[in-house]
């Protein structure tokens, strides 16, 4: 392979949020008591409006929602979850540009800073030769206990490059695709970065210094 097209996958190969439409999912299946939703949608909002770091996202709806829970009953719901969560939700303009890399045979990944045992789902479905995600860490009982890693703009430009180098594929034939201002090293780490529906501040950036929107 000589080429790689790297992808962010929440509001760049789909429309939405992975793991809140997942964490939807667990309640319609009441796996979740319904008052997660109006909890999980609460840390979203203060994270998109109110100043609360990804971080800081990541490690509140862990501690409320999932710490303790079997990755067993995770990965149970997580296919079906996601078969259903594909036909209405990907962005059928990023999508295409897989596809495209994948016919081309291009090297394709996921980068995605959803849980990895949502991320895999997706990579598994999509076809993707690889992916990288949030690192969700399980005790002796096999039980959720941990976030270890999260993988954010930073850790995303690092794994590409790491990759690129063990295949031998030079910075100018990576592509990368993302909707967000936070993945801009994941970007800027590509030859042909790719601004996918951007956020005003990678709108704004993009277009600045000529990159290509979709």
């Amino acid at each position: 392979m000589t080429h790689i097209s790297a992808f962010d996958l929440d509001r760049t190969l789909i429309r939405g949020n992975s793991a809140a439409a997942f964490c939807r999912y667990l309640c319609k299946c009441k796996v979740l008591p319904a008052k997660v939703l109006l909890e999980s949608s609460l840390y979203y909002l203060r994270h998109h409006w109110m100043g609360m770091s990804l971080r800081e996202l990541h490690i509140s709806v862990f501690d409320r929602l999932l710490r303790g829970k079997p990755i067993e009953l995770m990965e149970y719901h997580v296919d079906k979850f996601v078969e259903l969560y594909l036909n209405k939700a990907l962005y059928m303009p990023a999508f295409a540009h897989l596809k495209r890399a994948q016919h081309l045979g291009h090297y394709t990944m996921i980068l995605s800073n959803s849980p990895n045992f949502i991320v895999k789902s997706f990579a598994k479905f999509l076809g993707v030769n690889e992916y990288h995600a949030t690192v969700y860490e399980v005790d002796k009982e096999k039980r959720l206990s941990e976030i270890s890693h999260i993988l954010e703009g930073r850790d995303k430009a690092v794994s590409l490059h790491n990759i690129s180098e063990r295949l031998g594929i030079i910075r100018k034939a990576i592509t990368v695709y993302s909707d967000s201002w936070l993945d801009l090293d994941f970007l800027k780490a590509a030859g042909t970065p790719v601004a996918v529906n951007p956020d005003k501040r990678l709108r704004a950036f993009s277009s600045q210094n000529q990159w290509q929107i979709i």
